[in-house]
């Protein structure tokens, strides 16, 4: 039989490179490796040293995104008082706005009245909150304004608006609510209303409402209490978009305007125009004639101009049908919210009278706020 072999394979032997390549590879890795955790280690001590080129953040208002953060502002400190009204935020789409509004006004002269606002403006992650609060002592206005970021729609209380009542509850309340205190450095200021009733809806439309309520109450002064009239406006929607108007009073025309007689009848009007645009938010009018009995009557037409009168200037706003009477509101008491030669911001508050529909006169007091483009009186 012949002779079988088993074929046993054996490793070659290494050819020289070979032999050195292991003999040096297990050095060079761990030196490599070392080399490099001592890069990453030294440049992690560099970066953290070199100012970053951060992404800027998205601005969302004038003051800090962080809560609690507050901008104060106003003609008693050192910053002027801003040309707009409204401070720079972001009217964004699919976004809420809400604005609620008290007047207070002494019956009697010297007429003193305070006008507080807050506005809130939803942003990205949060709200911005714009209080306003306009004061006249009887001889001169005062205006301040405090900015805020807030988490939610809930009005929030600041350095200047120290306490603060929903509207929406006076109507049912048997008796005087302090519906807001708001803090000036002349002393605190406190206006009280039982009687805030008989809503009436000024505008409603699909994610937009404004309504108003009007009524008796008591304003606080330095701890003299004197009785006063006293109003609430509600504005709310839920595209914030649409009211990127108010922040730009270079491209408006607007009329706002309250006035009370003796015989504790009410008008009311509100209008603004923005040229080039349809939308019924931004292009707006309504007159309101409310009697002592709480029974309204609406129109849609209410003209304005200024009359003169023995060189005293008046502004007068004319209701048309179905009112069909006229308020003048002499041009006293006055103060130009703007500080630009486009346009003027003027509020005033004073004594007045209103003709009726049968040709009597009435006095009253009343407030007006009004921008117009150019020159005013022409």
């Amino acid at each position: 039989m012949p002779e079988q072999y088993v074929l046993q394979q054996k490793p070659l032997p290494p050819m020289p490179d070979e032999v050195e390549t292991k003999k040096i590879s297990r050095p060079l890795l761990i030196g490599g490796v070392l080399v490099v955790l001592l890069i990453v280690f030294l440049l992690g001590l560099f970066l953290g040293r070199t100012p970053q080129n951060k992404k800027p953040s998205q601005v969302v208002s004038i003051s800090p995104t962080t809560a609690p953060s507050e901008t104060v502002d106003g003609e008693s400190s050192l910053t002027p008082t801003p040309v707009s009204e409204v401070p720079h935020v972001q009217f964004l789409p699919n976004k809420q706005y809400f604005d609620d509004t008290y007047v207070a006004i002494q019956q009697d002269s010297p007429h003193a009245a305070i006008v507080v606002s807050t506005s809130r403006v939803e942003q990205q992650q949060n709200f911005v909150e714009y209080t306003k609060v306009n004061y006249f002592d009887g001889q001169l206005w005062n205006r301040k304004t405090v900015t805020t970021t807030i988490p939610s729609s809930d009005i929030k209380t600041n350095s200047l608006l120290r306490s603060w009542t929903n509207g929406l509850n006076v109507k049912q309340s048997q008796y005087s609510l302090p519906l807001a205190k708001v803090q000036l450095p002349t002393g605190p200021i406190t206006f009280t209303s039982a009687n805030l009733q008989n809503e009436i809806s000024l505008q409603s439309l699909p994610g937009s409402t404004k309504f108003i309520y009007q009524g008796l109450g008591t304003i606080t002064i330095k701890d003299d209490t004197t009785p006063a009239y006293v109003f609430y406006s509600r504005t709310y929607s839920f595209n914030a978009i649409d009211l990127a108007f108010l922040a730009h009073p270079e491209n408006l025309t607007s009329n706002w305007f309250l006035f009370w007689d003796k015989e504790n009848t009410f008008y009311y009007l509100d209008n603004h125009s923005v040229p080039g645009s349809e939308n019924p938010i931004q292009n707006f009018q309504i007159g309101v004639r409310e009697s002592f009995d709480h029974s309204v009557v609406r129109t849609p037409e209410v003209n304005t101009s200024f009359q003169k009168d023995n060189q005293l200037s008046s502004y007068e706003a004319t209701f048309n049908t179905p009112v069909n009477e006229r308020v003048l509101l002499p041009e006293q008491n006055v103060v130009n919210k703007a500080n630009s030669k486009a346009y003027q911001w003027i509020m005033g508050l004073g004594e007045g009278k209103v003709i009726k529909r049968e040709g009597r006169s009435v006095s009253g007091v009343g407030l007006v706020e009004y921008i117009r483009q150019g020159s005013l009186k022409q």
